[in-house]
């Protein structure tokens, strides 16, 4: 089932975890830890690598100044080549994992999020070919975290902190249960921890709003109801932290853990809890791998 050479992302086959490729060190990065599940989930990983060719050049009178098929064929080849380096790296220690290539001519971010329309997952890098910062996230990388329809993990750097629990910060709402879920699957499929934190910042939230310890215990409890019979060998801890802004509480509460856990909800009202700027921020300056869990609207 190692298929490569294929071309155009609706081939793109569904419930795959798909990673973004693009020759670069955080692209290297995301292929690791997105082979790692994927051969722990026994799940096909593909390698996407989606890049307009190259303009051609024109002289004068409009006649081209290189052959346009020479241009197309060098830029299917280099991407079939960064493909193939990947796929090979993929495999190393993972016996069995089935690996797909896929590539586009898409620009990279019209390609990943079209992606993760069909992908069980998305991984990327926080960066990726381009002009190098230590903290702004890359354009596909930050595009992703706002507009991708299923869940994206943007791997940051540092050093992986796989026995470390996994943590999911929620805002205690309905609409954290995916993002809980998610949380509880992979540590599943790795630590068999996971620590559940609602967190945000009371002086948001409008007076009378705020509720008693005991209510956010409630909202926690309903929110993991169900999950240890799903998930019977996972160990969880209830926390909350609304003592600081929402970003430092979620940063801290990350500090050791082997996947950070995020939603993305899209709302209208005051109450919205993580909204763009709160989860750019985070992703930013987050030392380990984040995901990003869009969820359903709230109007």
């Amino acid at each position: 089932m190692n298929r490569t050479g294929i071309r155009g992302i609706d081939s793109i086959e569904p419930g795959s975890i798909v990673v973004g490729v693009d020759g670069s060190e955080g692209a290297s990065s995301a292929v690791d830890w997105a082979a790692d599940l994927a051969h722990r989930e026994h799940r096909v990983l593909t390698l996407l690598y989606s890049a307009p060719p190259p303009a051609i050049p024109y002289g004068a009178l409009a006649v081209p100044v290189i052959d346009a098929a020479e241009v197309r064929r060098g830029h299917e080849e280099g991407q079939a080549e960064v493909l193939a380096e990947a796929a090979a790296a993929a495999r190393v220690g993972r016996f069995g994992l089935a690996v797909r290539t896929v590539a586009d001519d898409l620009d990279p971010r019209v390609a990943l999020e079209q992606a993760t329309e069909r992908a069980h997952l998305v991984v990327v890098g926080s960066r990726g070919r381009g002009p190098v910062s230590s903290l702004v996230l890359g354009s596909v990388s930050a595009m992703l975290v706002r507009h991708a329809h299923g869940p994206v993990v943007v791997i940051r750097p540092g050093e992986p902190r796989t026995h470390q629990p996994v943590v999911a910060a929620v805002d205690g709402t309905a609409t954290a249960r995916a993002v809980v879920e998610l949380a509880y699957r992979y540590a599943a499929a790795t630590s068999g921890r996971v620590r559940v934190v609602h967190c945000f910042d009371p002086l948001t939230v409008p007076p009378g709003e705020v509720g008693t310890l005991t209510d956010l215990q409630v909202l926690l409890a309903e929110t993991v109801a169900g999950l240890a019979e799903k998930f019977p060998d996972v160990v969880a801890d209830l926390d909350s932290d609304v003592s600081r802004p929402t970003v430092e509480a979620v940063l801290a509460a990350a500090e050791e853990s082997s996947l950070l856990v995020l939603g993305r909800t899209v709302r209208r009202d005051r109450r919205q809890l993580f909204p763009h700027p709160v989860l750019t921020a985070v992703v930013e300056r987050a030392h380990g791998p984040v995901a990003v869990v869009p969820t359903a609207v709230d109007a």
